[in-house]
């Protein structure tokens, strides 16, 4: 049963993530719309493209590439870019989103699970608790029976005293 749904809901992460992918296509083109349009926003992407740029050239370099410097981006490559990165950075929202919401899920289901256990085990318990009471009374009852039908016998010496322990099983 587990294991059904187990392999249910990696095919449905998928296909949620290929919805999210689909989705975030004209999103990326509505901030390219926004970036050429409004002096701020185009300012910001363009900004944060080329900073971006600069920065992975930088890294490229420090890895071991050092025969290419990192070019400046024209306005139309980092309009592009940022847009893409702006998307990028939506998708990752959503997935980490999805993750924290995943995990929430996960240790709320496993908080049941142990208050299912906690009341398992306390039932048992209590259930545990009656059947000693229910014992060490019919040991008390058995040794009135035997202390009434042969009074010179001493409780001492019964098998069956309220003070003896159960026999192991």
């Amino acid at each position: 049963k587990k294991k059904k749904t187990k392999y249910m809901v990696l095919p449905l992460v998928k296909v949620f993530s290929l919805v999210i992918k689909s989705v975030s296509k004209p999103f990326a083109k509505q901030i390219k719309k926004a970036a050429v349009t409004s002096p701020k926003f185009h300012s910001i992407v363009v900004y944060g493209a080329r900073t971006w740029h600069s920065t992975e050239g930088k890294l490229m370099m420090f890895v071991g590439d050092r025969n290419s410097k990192p070019k400046e981006l024209n306005v139309n490559a980092a309009i592009d870019y940022g847009s893409e990165l702006v998307s990028e950075g939506f998708l990752l929202g959503i997935a980490v989103a999805l993750l924290f919401w995943e995990n929430r899920r996960a240790a709320a289901k496993d908080k049941l699970k142990e208050e299912k256990l906690r009341k398992r085990f306390s039932d048992l318990e209590e259930e545990n608790a009656k059947q000693q009471d229910a014992i060490d009374m019919l040991r008390l009852q058995i040794k009135d029976v035997l202390s009434s039908s042969s009074p010179s016998s001493s409780s001492s010496s019964s098998p069956l005293s309220a003070s003896s322990s159960p026999p192991s099983l």
